[in-house]
């Protein structure tokens, strides 16, 4: 048991200082590009003329809203109380075994 926490302590510790170092060495990578290339010279920008446009026509509403009767709510449905404790219990039950079943192997 000792072996498998100190394994797993060891694990984290790499990992952690993993990330400390990996992550700021790949965002710094990224700041500065590898070989400096020449960049073209961006095109010089023309006049752009605004052609005229026909205004669409605005949409009227051709249906009426009609009033309809509202209903009340449905009542929500029965969640079977006596199932749902039988099965906490059970799953309660199976925890403290396996608790139980490790501290005997200790």
């Amino acid at each position: 048991m000792k072996m498998l926490v100190r394994t797993s302590s060891f694990v984290a510790v790499i990992a952690v200082i993993f990330a400390l170092v990996f992550v700021p060495v790949v965002a710094f990578a990224q700041e500065n590009p590898a070989v400096d290339t020449p960049t073209a010279e961006p095109p010089t920008p023309t006049e752009t003329i605004k052609t005229p446009t026909p205004e669409p026509p605005t949409p009227v509403p051709s249906a009426t809203p009609t009033t309809r009767p509202t209903e009340p709510p449905s009542e929500p449905v029965p969640i079977p109380e006596p199932v749902t404790v039988v099965l906490f219990g059970t799953g309660l039950a199976a925890l403290s075994a396996a608790a139980a079943a490790r501290r005997k192997k200790e």
